[in-house]
């Protein structure tokens, strides 16, 4: 066989055996079940309509994330910092918790401000259907789900209250969530109680877009807040019936140390 038609030979070769390996496909395109909201709080603020939103750019994966590249067949989870309310070493428990509670690849987007037109019409807090729209743009292609972390007030509609004041926002089986650290110190002695906190509500809203519901278990971690923040306090784990849901669905677990004592 000649020079030409040997190295011909050899390329051909090569590409059959790497060939194209697909990527696990997402269970993240928008579901019809409703989004489903963390701790509240009533207020008297009027309820916003949504304006046409701004362009936000989305990122590139590999120009704004932060960590290294994912093994090709993780279940990759980014984090995306909203505003300058929150202190980096906050963001970084919330790492170690989503580790800690699921096998997935956590990736780190630059932070950004909080667009304006995300606002209330009072201008007191931030709409968390809004930031919801924000995260699904700057979801990376490589991702699986963004979560936004933001230091400032957000809120919902709820029942008879337009704007109701919410530690989280998620959707069942959706892209994204949303949390916030503004209501977490309510009630604390320090600035780690209310981060643990931080770290727990981060587990729960990521839970609801892996396909959990709020659980009727004390202690678990999908449990209602049922209003108030003080419920994070007797959570520690996901519950034995959650963690089963998760494995029957198809989502890893993790066995890593979790980031908080466990309650008296």
């Amino acid at each position: 066989m000649t020079g030409k038609w040997w190295s011909w030979f050899v390329l051909m070769a090569a590409l059959a055996v790497v060939g194209c390996r697909p990527r696990s496909p997402s269970s993240g395109a928008e579901s019809a079940q409703p989004a489903t909201s963390t701790g509240a709080e009533p207020a008297a603020t009027s309820t916003a309509t949504t304006p046409a939103a701004s362009a936000v750019p989305a990122p590139s994966s590999a120009a704004s994330a932060i960590s290294v590249a994912a093994e090709p067949d993780a279940f990759v989870i980014y984090i995306q910092p909203l505003g300058s309310e929150l202190p980096e070493v906050d963001v970084e428990l919330v790492q170690q918790a989503l580790r800690a509670f699921y096998d997935v690849e956590v990736r780190m987007l630059e932070r950004i401000a909080l667009p304006e037109w995300t606002r209330n019409d009072a201008k007191t807090r931030y709409r968390a259907e809004k930031l919801l729209t924000v995260l699904e743009k700057r979801l990376p292609e490589d991702g699986d789900r963004i979560l936004g972390l933001t230091g400032v007030d957000i809120s919902t509609t709820k029942g008879q209250y337009p704007d109701w004041g919410i530690l989280g926002l998620a959707t069942i089986d959706g892209t994204g969530c949303i949390i916030s650290k503004f209501r977490t110190a309510r009630g604390t002695k320090t600035p780690l109680e209310a981060r643990i906190r931080l770290g727990k509500v981060a587990v729960h809203e990521i839970g609801h877009t892996l396909g959990l519901e709020h659980c009727p278990n004390v202690g678990c971690l999908m449990e209602d807040a049922r209003g108030t923040v003080m419920t994070c306090d007797r959570e520690y784990d996901l519950c034995a019936d959650c963690r089963r849901q998760l494995t029957d669905s198809g989502h890893g677990l993790a066995r890593g140390d979790i980031p908080w004592p466990k309650p008296n």
